[in-house]
């Protein structure tokens, strides 16, 4: 199988960020100690503005924040997890521009995983 991932990178929203960041704190040992974990909220450009929602994020916002925080010598990730709502108006995994969230591990070169969640908003 796939080796371990040693540097996770956990893509979220501006809106779920607080929450995420508390139940962390509250469970510290849901994170292996011999893993570096980030959380971090890519920059909604494509729709703009002060989006919080991440449900609108499209495959293009997280390409641009993957190549961004890599050229940041900040590292590549072995594996950057990606809430599965922005991909669930359509069953094949695309995001509201129909590209499928394949394309990010495909053009960054990184493993990536979604998180199945459900929506804020049905």
């Amino acid at each position: 199988g796939p080796r371990p991932a040693r540097s996770v990178l956990f893509l979220t929203s501006r809106l779920v960020r607080p929450t995420f960041e508390q139940l962390l704190a509250e469970h510290p040992s849901a994170i292996p100690g011999d893993v570096a974990f980030r959380l971090d909220v890519p920059e909604n450009r494509y729709f703009g503005g002060n989006i919080i929602l991440g449900d609108l994020l499209v495959v293009q916002d997280f390409i641009d924040h993957l190549r961004e925080y890599a050229a940041a010598e900040r590292g590549r990730p072995d594996l950057v997890v990606i809430p599965s709502t922005p991909f669930q108006l359509s069953r094949w995994g695309r995001d509201l521009t129909g590209r499928p969230y394949l394309d990010i591990g495909r053009e960054t070169g990184m493993r990536v995983r979604l998180l199945e969640c459900r929506p804020i908003w049905e």
